[in-house]
């Protein structure tokens, strides 16, 4: 996490529980999307998509989506949907029904 967050100028200590979420910013997902798609350790790739998801569930509950912005998600998703299984997993919370995040729904329908 804290080779991600340098690369990224995001913050980073040891005693961040919740590290996507607390430095999640819907205001730089463009870059964290492009930062993703070029990672080459698949452990970066990997957090890069949690602050990713964190920061579009930010946006979803803000109502500030760009359609942009999805799409690139969602490729970034279909592309290796098993590789960030570990994480979209959480986010379109498979053990219970209901929509806990505001990023569940378009998440289930992505992963459909």
């Amino acid at each position: 996490m804290r080779a991600v967050a340098s690369s990224l100028c995001v913050p980073y200590e040891d005693w961040m529980q919740d590290w996507p979420i607390e430095v999640a910013d819907k205001v730089r997902l463009a870059e964290f999307v492009d930062r993703c798609g070029k990672s080459e350790k698949p452990e970066h790739r990997l957090l890069t998509m949690e602050l990713i998801l964190a920061s579009l569930d930010r946006a979803f509950a803000e109502g500030s989506t760009s359609d942009q912005i999805l799409a690139s998600v969602e490729s970034l998703i279909r592309e290796d949907s098993s590789f960030f299984e570990p994480v979209t997993g959480y986010w379109k919370c498979e053990e219970s029904e209901s929509d806990i995040f505001s990023i569940t729904p378009w998440l289930r329908s992505v992963l459909k």
